[in-house]
């Protein structure tokens, strides 16, 4: 185990006050850009992010905004002082940039470095990072579903010098916003964003006054090695092995296919190794994470599986542990000039989910928790204001439900795990941009059933009061459902089997239709450039989370107060949850509730011939009887679902001669041990003979 040096320069009150005084300060930075902001995405949605690094663009401390953004940054704020040269910076200079192929997420995020100065010496650099809301894009917003390249996605800016007042004079600024739809708010957003930076460097001028210089240094190196220390700890937990997991993107918004995230998580001593070998290769399509992204996600996820104390400060000594690998030319680490503007709002979050996953086999079920709805549900629009006559232009998302856990049920109406963000804001949406709110309301059985549910997703419906806007799509989730852990289930599927759905209500139909029905689009869930006019509406309803545990072991009060609060539906907790609930009285029947819990016990989980890969099947007759027997493996990211490891064997049975069944499933149970088996089915169906004996190249299965 690798033994991390302290310092001792300095002691433990003044360490602590200037520990617990920078996260202050990227506090202070980002109310400071909230309440200064131009556009909603900044004043109400939250979305942005403020954090402090040191001399070598290390980071030392941030505020708890949103984690997508901060797991990136290090790599950013490297990439940006690399590329300028750090002797080449002078007072008042903010390094400038938002190149996802230089360290940066996605084109939308620009990311501002300030350095500070200290009797000439830099002694830190706070930096901010913040989704600007127009950069220049195909669409309205940026956020095209169907993206091929990222010069489709926006105007890309390399490290560049800019000066903190923003002049509008500077020819840097007159390129950058002859190039954008909106001038005024992103001039607006990036003083804002400057400011709240100035107001840092007045802090940090301050501390280092106070303190001097030396101790000052001391304190960020300890810093950065406390937290490298309990990261540490926390990793040499978990019993040294290796952990698979895999999870999958529905499409890639061009083509229908979905695209595979495979992570191992190999853990020796007090490290970390995380290798995405072996997920898809990249596609024509926004939905690949450049590296800064994946690393940044992968952090996040191992933070979700850890019980490292709300008080841990995440930092450069946070990665120290942890390494990542992600071969160039996939999903995880396109080659350029791929498109990615999904990637960090969607494939973002499958990272976390596999990470969550792999980490699950090898920690402790108190620390994992279910899968969240697992979409940012990008909604972009844009158009001619009809009381101003003015541009503009708006970005809605929907929330979710996170998943359940061991403490209890998932939180409703939620961001997903790598994100921080506020919304839906309906009334400043309303006086800023010419739409109706009709609808915002919880999902009823949207949630994953489990001992504790998956929290409970929404719906948010809106409809257009301008003559026409032209709205984009990206998100995720649709039509691979979100996973439940430890015996919980998934959540359950919505229209058309979907779990999160974007819908569209056009002209004089009555009707709401996914774009793939209305526009011909591949995807129901990424797409660009629909037109609606006056009166059209859009309804974005999203998945809940997965359940964590047997739904069989959830209480029947608990049941039955999500039956009154219309969480849960009496049928869903009849077929769910076994619980048999009056539908007028609104009262559990004990007795048939004992009965049919019972029977539901003895029946076993269910499982849908999507959960499984069929690795042998075999004809076999009696009497002129035909009947048919598939073995199959549980795919890997079902395994966690049911509480099962990689060697659990699903056996179907089919046919009509129940005996010669009962017996096969007999022999199978003493052929391969009980445990293995983790459920059977009979079938007592007609079905189309198959050739005897297939067993699909490459596949082997010990037993039958």
């Amino acid at each position: 185990m690798k033994m991390v040096a302290r310092n001792k320069g300095v002691d433990p009150i003044t360490f602590e006050v200037i520990r617990g005084g920078l996260v202050s300060m990227c506090w202070e930075m980002g109310i400071a850009m909230e309440r200064s902001a131009y556009s909603p995405v900044f004043s109400e949605g939250l979305d942005y992010s403020y954090a402090m690094f040191d001399a070598s663009a290390e980071m030392i401390a941030q505020a708890a905004f949103d984690p997508c953004h901060l797991g990136a940054m290090p790599y950013s704020a490297r990439a940006s002082v690399e590329e300028i040269g750090i002797e080449n910076l002078q007072p008042g200079d903010i390094i400038l940039e938002n190149d996802p192929y230089n360290g940066g997420s996605h084109i939308s995020d620009f990311t501002a470095v300030m350095p500070v100065f200290y009797k000439g010496e830099i002694v830190a650099m706070p930096a901010a990072r913040g989704h600007q809301i127009d950069v220049g894009a195909m669409v309205p917003g940026g956020m095209a579903g169907d993206a091929e390249d990222i010069f489709q996605e926006g105007l890309r800016i390399p490290p560049i010098r800019v000066n903190a007042k923003v002049s509008e004079r500077d020819d840097i600024w007159k390129l950058v916003l002859a190039n954008v739809r909106l001038p005024n708010a992103l001039q607006g957003d990036l003083r804002a964003m400057f400011g709240a930076l100035r107001l840092g460097e007045r802090r940090i001028s301050q501390f280092v006054e106070k303190y001097g210089p030396v101790t000052w240094h001391s304190c960020l190196e300890r810093i950065k090695n406390v937290s490298e220390s309990y990261m540490r700890e926390e990793i040499g937990k978990i019993p040294s092995g290796s952990y698979e997991y895999e999870d999958y993107i529905d499409d890639s918004g061009k083509m229908a296919e979905p695209a595979k995230v495979v992570v191992r998580v190999t853990i020796e001593g007090d490290e970390l190794r995380a290798d995405f070998t072996g997920s898809s290769p990249q596609v024509s399509g926004p939905i690949n994470a450049p590296f800064a992204v994946t690393a940044g996600n992968t952090l996040i996820g191992v933070l979700h599986s850890l019980e490292i104390g709300g008080d841990y400060l995440v930092n450069q000594g946070s990665f120290r542990p942890i390494k990542v690998v992600a071969p160039k030319g996939t999903l995880v680490n396109p080659n350029f000039p791929a498109a990615v503007q999904g990637g960090n709002t969607e494939l973002s979050i499958r990272i976390v989910d596999t990470i969550i996953g792999a980490m699950a086999q090898g920690t402790s079920q108190k620390r994992i928790k279910a899968s969240c709805h697992g979409t940012s549900s990008s909604l972009t629009f844009g158009g001619t204001h009809p009381e101003t006559g003015e541009q503009y232009i708006n970005y809605l998302w929907g929330l979710g439900g996170q998943g359940g856990r061991a403490a209890g049920d998932g939180n409703s109406a939620m961001e997903p795990f790598a994100t921080n963000n506020k919304g839906p804001y309906i009334e400043i949406n309303e006086v800023r941009f010419p739409i109706l709110h009709e609808e915002y309301s919880l999902v009823q059985d949207s949630a994953g059933p489990g001992k504790f549910r998956g929290g409970v997703g929404t719906r948010l419906a809106w409809s257009l009061r301008a003559d026409q806007c032209e709205l984009s799509s990206l998100s995720e989730r649709h039509r691979i459902s979100p996973y439940g852990v430890f015996g919980g289930l998934p959540p359950m599927p919505r229209r058309c089997s979907h779990f999160s759905d974007t819908l569209l209500k056009i002209g004089e139909s009555e009707t709401f239709e996914h774009a793939t029905t209305l526009f011909k689009k591949p995807s129901p869930s990424k797409w660009s450039n629909v037109v609606l006019h006056r009166g059209d509406a859009v309804a974005l309803s999203l998945s809940g989370g997965g359940g964590w545990g047997d739904p069989l072991e959830r209480s029947v009060a608990a049941v039955l107060e999500d039956v009154i609060d219309r969480l849960v539906s009496v049928g869903a907790a009849r077929d769910c949850y076994g619980v048999v609930v009056d539908p007028k009285r609104k009262r559990v029947d004990a007795r048939a509730t004992r009965k049919l819990r019972k029977e539901m016990r003895a029946r076993g989980p269910t499982i849908h011939n999507k959960d499984v890969k069929i690795v042998q099947t075999v004809l076999f007759r009696n009497k002129g009887k035909k009947n048919m027997r598939e073995v199959g493996r549980l795919l890997p990211r079902r395994t966690l679902s049911f509480g099962v490891n990689g060697d659990a064997i699903v056996v179907k049975l089919m046919g009509r001669d129940y005996e010669r069944v009962a017996r096969e499933i007999e022999s199978l149970r003493s052929r391969l041990g009980e445990a293995r088996i983790l459920t059977t089915q009979f079938v007592p169906e007609d079905f189309r003979e198959p050739a005897p004996g297939i067993l699909p190249a490459g596949q082997k299965l010990e037993g039958p």
